[in-house]
């Protein structure tokens, strides 16, 4: 009507979820538009890093030609960033390659992963960009996992730059976690993932422990891609004998052949070879957030199990080979305020509010 059309448009995505599209865009150039997009569990994906799901809103105002601004708020559902093994194969490039007859879809898919050749490319006035500034929200359930890291953390990310170069900005937190190195699990006291420009984040987990007169620390820090693992002890020690002592509660020398082997074991999955282990698989088969086993200091095998029930509640259920059950909720009422509550089967009861702030 009037130069002008009123677009209502509704589709599933080939990834999964859906993407509802509204509103006037004009029929001229620069093509002014006033669109309000809606998705509803968009998966989005990178087979080596991460996968999750997005919803909310986001709108696109100003011209389609170029320069339209792209804004608005969108939900993290369960984000699962990997940390990669570095067991996988590499794979090289092929220089010199050639594409002869190339059927019309192959190029097509070519020029959507940005892999075609961009030599002799002149002539073609570029396209303006998109500024963007867009707020990404997960107050919880981004689950970093990967070289015996198992942490769950919340946060804010902020989008901002230009489509031709997205600028990300922000930092999730540590909510809990654990680092697992061969049997030991270590409670995490510090984590962090931050990113600064980069779509690669930065993280930080740190884990103490106290054994034989040492205080050990493991600290993971570096890049996702490519994160590096130390061990760090009080008074200092070398990385090996930190290693024994954090495993065996003994020097190097003290170890049996048994423990050298474990010792050995330990290593592969610190320097990034031993995958999610067998725990990770089986949690990822049942689809549960979170699910631990491990021996205590008395030698009772203890299993728990963790998933969200919705948005804010969270159940965890511990059961141990002595045949004391424990369920424990967590309700969060604000990003400050949580109400949490446990029952046991020996019959031991608790409810407690609690207010966390950070600085």
């Amino acid at each position: 009507t009037a130069g002008r059309a009123q677009i209502e448009a509704s589709a599933p995505s080939s990834t999964g979820g859906s993407v509802d599209v509204s509103g006037p865009v004009t029929l001229t150039p620069p093509f002014d538009a006033n669109l309000t997009v809606r998705v509803a569990a968009l998966r989005l994906s990178d087979p080596t890093l991460y996968q999750t799901r997005v919803n909310g809103t986001v709108t696109l105002q100003g011209g389609l030609a170029g320069g339209a601004r792209i804004a608005g708020s969108l939900d993290l559902d369960n984000t699962e960033l990997r940390i990669p093994d570095g067991s996988g194969s590499a794979y090289a490039g092929l220089p010199g390659l050639r594409h002869i007859n190339e059927p019309a879809e192959v190029r097509r898919t070519r020029s959507y992963a940005r892999m075609l050749e961009t030599a002799g490319t002149t002539g073609t006035a570029p396209i303006r960009a998109f500024p963007v500034d867009l707020i990404l929200r997960a107050p919880s359930r981004i689950f970093v996992r990967g070289r015996g890291l198992d942490a769950e953390l919340g946060g804010t990310l902020r989008l901002g730059g230009t489509t031709a170069a997205l600028i990300p900005d922000g930092r999730f937190d540590l909510i809990r976690g654990r680092i697992d190195i061969l049997g030991q699990r270590l409670q995490l006291t510090q984590g962090s993932l931050q990113l600064q420009g980069s779509f690669d984040p930065y993280l930080t987990f740190i884990a103490e422990s106290s054994t034989n007169g040492a205080d050990v620390r493991v600290i993971l820090t570096g890049l996702a891609s490519a994160p590096a693992l130390r061990l760090e002890s009080s008074p200092p020690l070398p990385e090996d004998e930190v290693l024994a002592l954090l495993l065996f509660g003994r020097e190097v020398a003290a170890i049996s052949p048994f423990q050298a082997v474990r010792l050995a074991l330990a290593i592969r999955t610190l320097t990034g070879n031993g995958g999610e282990g067998f725990a990770g698989n089986i949690r990822k088969g049942l689809r549960l957030d979170d699910l631990d086993v491990r021996t205590t200091e008395d030698g009772t095998t203890e299993a728990r199990v963790g998933a969200y029930l919705s948005d804010k509640l969270y159940s965890e259920v511990t059961s141990d080979s002595e045949g004391r059950n424990e369920i424990n909720l967590n309700l969060r009422l604000s990003p400050s305020l949580t109400l949490r509550g446990s029952a046991a089967s020996d019959g031991e009861t608790g409810v407690g509010v609690f207010f966390e702030r950070d600085y």
